[in-house]
């Protein structure tokens, strides 16, 4: 009897420190480990089998590494230049900005973690013309496999680094041998191994090609500058101008996640770059109807396909390129509303655009969610807002000051479900 109770109370004891154990598992994974950086966070996975199985555990993984939204980096006014501070970039997702401290205090969207100036940064900054103030913020060019591709200064770039926002882990490119004095565009390409559910990045490239209105000036080239980790030199590629298209270049748009960058050309066309190909193409766009200020953007559609969207002061409409098949598409509109009818809707943007012009211009798509378009919004200030195609709300963000609202400031990012290391690449500039 004695050895009944006995093996009873240890069976209870037992119970009850597994149950222990779950709930310290369940804080640790819901209250704790969100709130630690991911230095703190790979440290304690070293720390015993059952913190590393928590830290890994999928579930877990997928909402602390995961990101999908667009960083907006606001090119400011004049006036704002004339103050001399260059804005940092924002992070946007299809709701309203969290406050700090929240769910993504641990995303250095701010891009802070990136080194300050360097002396000889400053001294080629000043020789440009460029205000040395504004080198103090990184500027983003572009965004590929939760990566980042950002350069010390906008118009003529003093460095170029690739760095992961999520983890705070970055890498500094060499000097380029020749810098450009043309205002130039920029591509990351990131090559991965292993499965699909996990892939490695092992090695990527940074292509720069200069704007369209450079290819068609006199002795104008499509001149690319190449970089790639594995080798970790620049190369220069010249190519002839593209004559496919007559006409002056009208927008520059943002280089899409699949490696293409779209130039939106006059009479509803636009130029399409392929970099895997190093080819170029010319497709048609939508017609625009009626008279008025039109302001366009175009890019991908998660899943592939490109996404077009318009508006002037009294329509909004988006549009999807639909393949039939045989190398055939069309254009489908997906979307319209009048702008009134959007206002009415949205109390909010229309209390915020009050005594003003109305403007509402499209910068850019959602990379995970087909159903978000984001918007510039003008009112006595500027304001992005993130707008639902299914439910006609816009969720507003405004921002501190007057800025150039315009597509080719948007980034769509994603970052998958693990941490990304980035490839070590030979010739990197010391810290």
């Amino acid at each position: 009897m004695e050895g009944e109770r006995s093996l009873a109370m240890r069976s209870r004891a037992a119970d009850r420190c597994r149950s222990m154990d779950v709930l310290c598992d369940t804080l640790l994974v819901e209250e704790i480990l969100p709130r630690l950086s991911p230095k703190s966070l790979i440290r304690l996975g070293a720390v015993s089998r059952r913190y590393n199985a928590i830290v890994l555990d999928p579930d877990f993984a997928a909402r602390y590494w995961r990101r999908a939204g667009v960083f907006f980096q606001p090119f400011q006014t004049t006036r704002c230049m004339a103050e001399g501070a260059e804005p940092g970039p924002l992070f946007l997702s299809s709701s309203r900005r969290p406050p700090a401290g929240a769910e993504d205090s641990m995303f250095g969207a701010d891009l802070t973690f990136l080194p300050a100036p360097s002396r000889r940064e400053k001294a080629y900054l000043r020789q440009v013309g460029e205000p040395v103030c504004a080198g103090s913020v990184a500027v983003i060019v572009h965004s590929a496999a939760g990566l980042l591709l950002c350069s010390r200064g906008r118009v003529h770039p003093a460095h170029y680094y690739v760095c992961n926002p999520v983890s705070g882990q970055w890498v500094a490119l060499p000097e380029l041998p020749c810098p450009s004095k043309e205002w130039q565009s920029g591509l990351l390409k990131v090559d991965t191994d292993g499965d699909a559910s996990k892939k490695k990045p092992n090695k990527f490239q940074v292509l720069l090609f200069n704007h369209p209105l450079h290819w068609l000036k006199p002795g104008g080239c499509f001149d690319l500058r190449l970089f790639s980790s594995d080798t970790g030199l620049w190369k220069t590629v010249r190519l002839n101008p593209p004559t496919l298209v007559a006409g002056i270049f009208s927008s520059w748009s943002p280089i899409g996640q699949s490696g293409s960058a779209y130039w939106i050309v006059k009479d509803q066309q636009a130029v399409v770059y392929n970099s895997d190909k190093h080819s170029v193409e010319a497709i048609k766009l939508p017609p625009c109807f009626g008279n008025g200020l039109w302001r366009i953007c175009i890019g991908e559609r998660h899943g592939g396909g490109l996404r077009y969207a318009i508006s002037n002061a009294s329509v909004f409409d988006v549009w999807d390129l639909q393949t039939k098949g045989g190398g055939d598409s069309m254009w489908m509109l997906a979307h319209r509303v009048g702008i009134a009818q959007l206002l009415e809707q949205n109390l909010e943007a229309a209390d915020f655009m009050l005594g003003s012009r109305i403007s509402i211009t499209p910068l850019g798509f959602h990379p995970t969610d087909d159903n978000v378009v984001f918007l510039g919004v003008s009112g006595e200030s500027d304001a992005v807002a993130a707008y639902s195609i299914e439910n006609g709300i816009m969720s507003l963000h405004q921002l501190t000051r007057s800025y150039f609202l315009r597509s080719t400031d948007m980034f769509p990012y994603v970052h998958p479900p693990y941490l990304v290391q980035i490839p070590a690449i030979k010739n990197s500039i010391p810290t």
